[in-house]
C-alpha cells in the first residue's frame, strides 16, 4: 500500500538554512537592508538566551528586513532562490529519495518552519504538492505584515498540523519522516519509521534511544 513522506526542509533536503539566506538574497539589490540587522540578531540572541519566543524572530526579520519589498519583487525572488537552491543547496541524496517515494506512489510532502513563501517555490521544482508550513500575512498594499498568519511551524506545532492532516491512524500507510533537528524528534516517533538526516549533535544522541534510524545524505 502506498504511504507518505513527509520531509523537513531546512538541513534536511537542503544543506543550510532558508529563511536567513533568502533574506539576503532578496535584499541584494537594496543594500539599505543592512541597517536592520542588528536588531534582528539582538532578537535571535533573546532567543537563544530564552527570553523571546522563536517566532519573534522570523516576525523581526519581516519588520525590518523584507517589509519595503512589494510581493511581487519577493515572489520574484523566492522563484530564483529556489531556482538555485535546487541546483546547488540540496543534499546529495535528497533528491534520489524524494524520487525513491514517488516510484512507490507515496504522498510526498515538506513540513517545515520556513515561510510559505520560500517553501512554495522550492517544492515546485521538487514535484511536491502538500506543504505544511509557516503562513505569512499581507497587507491591503500587498506588503509583508510583520505578523504571521497563525502559529510558527516549529517543532510541536508541526507535529501538530501533521497529526491533523492525517490523523491517529495516519490515513496512509505507512509514514516515513525526515528531519535533521530535535525539534522534530516528537515527528520521527510518531511516523512509522522516523529517518534522522545528517542529525544535529542532540537529535544524534537521542535517535538511538528512540529506535530512529540516522542517515547521511551528503554535503
Amino acid at each position: 500500500m502506498a504511504g507518505a513522506a513527509i520531509f523537513d526542509l531546512d538541513r534536511t533536503l537542503t544543506v543550510r538554512g532558508t529563511w536567513g539566506r533568502f533574506i539576503a538574497f532578496a535584499n541584494a539589490r537594496h543594500p539599505a537592508f543592512w541597517f536592520g540587522t542588528p536588531i534582528v540578531a539582538a532578537q535571535a540572541i533573546a532567543y537563544k538566551m530564552g527570553l523571546a519566543p522563536r517566532t519573534s524572530v522570523k516576525e523581526k526579520s519581516i519588520a525590518f528586513l523584507l517589509g519595503n519589498l512589494s510581493r511581487a519583487q519577493l515572489e520574484r525572488a523566492a522563484e530564483d532562490f529556489a531556482e538555485r537552491e535546487v541546483t546547488m543547496g540540496l543534499r546529495t541524496k535528497a533528491r534520489s529519495v524524494i524520487e525513491e517515494h514517488r516510484a512507490k506512489g507515496d504522498t510526498l510532502v515538506i513540513a517545515s518552519a520556513a515561510a510559505e513563501l520560500v517553501v512554495a517555490p522550492i517544492a515546485r521544482r521538487l514535484g511536491i504538492e502538500q506543504l505544511i508550513c509557516t503562513k505569512l500575512r499581507w497587507t491591503e498594499n500587498d506588503r509583508l505584515s510583520p505578523e504571521l498568519d497563525g502559529p510558527n511551524c516549529y517543532g510541536e506545532e508541526k507535529l501538530i498540523r501533521i497529526s491533523d492532516a492525517w490523523g491517529a491512524s495516519h490515513g496512509y500507510a505507512p509514514i516515513t519522516a525526515y528531519s535533521d533537528h530535535i525539534s522534530d524528534l516528537g515527528l520521527l516517533q510518531w511516523a512509522d519509521k522516523g529517518i534522522a538526516v545528517n542529525p544535529s549533535k542532540s537529535l544524534r544522541e537521542a535517535a538511538p534511544k528512540h529506535g530512529i534510524e540516522i542517515a547521511d545524505w551528503g554535503g
